[in-house]
């Protein structure tokens, strides 16, 4: 079985209905240093719950966004959260 980390976490509750955002996006809102986020991204996209476009021009952004399964798993992240802070 395998446990989300806390970033990994993060990310998907940031993510959660937003669409595509850019890895600077998400790093300057979930908090974090910057090596482990990334590698939480890298894990979320291996776990294909999230998906990434790259611009193939300068600036070479990386966008990444929830696929469906990352969805269904943020919207069930928020919900026990939600249920444990009421």
């Amino acid at each position: 079985m395998r446990f989300l980390t806390i970033h990994e976490q993060k990310i998907l509750a940031f993510l959660h209905g937003r669409g595509w955002c850019t890895t600077r996006e998400v790093i300057n809102n979930v908090g974090g240093s910057f090596a482990t986020l990334i590698k939480a991204i890298n894990s979320l996209i291996e776990l294909e719950l999230m998906k990434e476009y790259r611009e193939p021009t300068f600036p070479f952004r990386r966008y990444i966004a929830l696929t469906e399964k990352g969805e269904k798993v943020a919207r069930h992240l928020l919900e026990v959260l939600n249920t444990i802070n009421t």
